[in-house]
């Protein structure tokens, strides 16, 4: 559940690419990376890594109320963790066990 591009949250079906691009859709977000994070109550919910344009000054709660724009509101990140580049495997596909693991510390 955790690695798919699709999550359930409490019955739903998240998109994370959609969360993705919701997220790349602010004026300060260069790149985006989402994933599900394991939820007691609802299953898993969505989360990301987002690297921000140089220079652009924005909270993470700004990025994430911007989200509510473009995604219903149970595909809405719980949480984005600012970083400096988005995490690659070796083949330079993007990590998302290496994301999950940012996400959870």
């Amino acid at each position: 559940v955790l690695f798919r591009s699709v999550i359930i949250r409490g019955g739903f079906k998240v998109d994370l690419g959609s969360v993705e691009a919701a997220l790349r859709a602010h004026r300060c977000v260069d790149e985006a990376l989402a994933v599900g994070l394991p939820d007691e109550r609802v299953g898993t919910v969505p989360a990301a890594v987002v690297t921000l344009v140089p220079g652009c000054k924005c909270t993470i709660d700004e990025i994430i109320e911007s989200t509510r724009d473009h995604l219903p509101p149970y595909g809405v990140p719980v949480r984005v963790l600012v970083v400096d580049s988005i995490p690659r495997t070796a083949t330079m596909k993007p990590a998302r066990t290496e994301a999950v693991r940012l996400l959870s510390t």
